[in-house]
């Protein structure tokens, strides 16, 4: 296991964005919005500037199968907005070195990444990473300081909820006196049910293949036996 800590994340220049359309068939870009970055803000036209909420779009060990999809068990782009500074990404190395992949920086990003589209932008990543054998995990999970969020992506989005859950449940049993059935009422009852990438498809058409990535936050208060984060 690979504890990836994001210590920092500074934007270069400005952002870009897309505009988009409401059409017949469904949406589509018309145009590509440079965004200023300036004193942490990120500024909209027509509307105003926000706070900056900078975040790794994709990140990922490199897989042993060549073909595996994206995002997928191994990381990827996942578009989940808690991969930000402050906080600790696990991912299971597949191969010697683990050999790590990041890229699709944003300044700020909707949750779900609608249409595939946020304020991307270039950047500079100072990362901390260590092995921690402390918890096995068969997929990726982010720790911030008051919550473990455990991500699965699939095609299938009820899939992919299923082995959240699933993955929360086992953690919560693992560092808990509770049962498997107590556990899992612990993460249905407490943690948020939340979305990575799962955008809106440009065309209708394209619905059927793309993968959705969500993650279940489960509060980690209660978790007594729980390692204290080192990082």
């Amino acid at each position: 296991m690979l504890a990836i800590e994001v210590v920092d994340i500074r934007p270069e220049g400005h952002a870009r964005s897309r505009a988009i359309a409401r059409t017949e068939a469904y949406y589509e870009t018309v145009r590509h919005c440079f965004l200023e970055i300036a004193d942490g803000m990120c500024r909209f036209p027509g509307v105003g500037q926000v706070p900056l909420r900078t975040m790794i779009g994709e990140i990922h060990v490199t897989p042993a199968d060549a073909g595996a999809p994206n995002p997928g068990d191994h990381g990827g782009n996942m578009d989940v907005s808690l991969i930000r500074q402050g906080s600790v990404l696990y991912l299971c190395s597949q191969l010697e070195g683990g050999l790590i992949v990041l890229g699709d920086l944003h300044s700020i990003m909707g949750e779900g990444e609608s249409f595939g589209v946020a304020a991307e932008m270039a950047g500079e990543v100072t990362l901390t990473i260590r092995k921690d054998n402390r918890m096995r995990l068969a997929r990726p999970a982010v720790r911030t300081t008051d919550t473990m969020a455990f991500i699965a992506s699939r095609v299938d989005r009820r899939q992919a909820i299923r082995l959240a859950l699933e993955d929360a449940t086992a953690f919560v049993q693992q560092f808990s006196d509770a049962s498997e059935e107590e556990a899992r009422l612990y993460v249905v009852d407490t943690a948020d049910l939340r979305n990575g990438g799962v955008f809106l498809e440009d065309y209708v058409e394209d619905i059927p293949t793309q993968i959705r990535t969500v993650l279940y936050d489960v509060p980690l208060a209660p978790l007594r036996r729980l390692p204290a984060a080192r990082y």
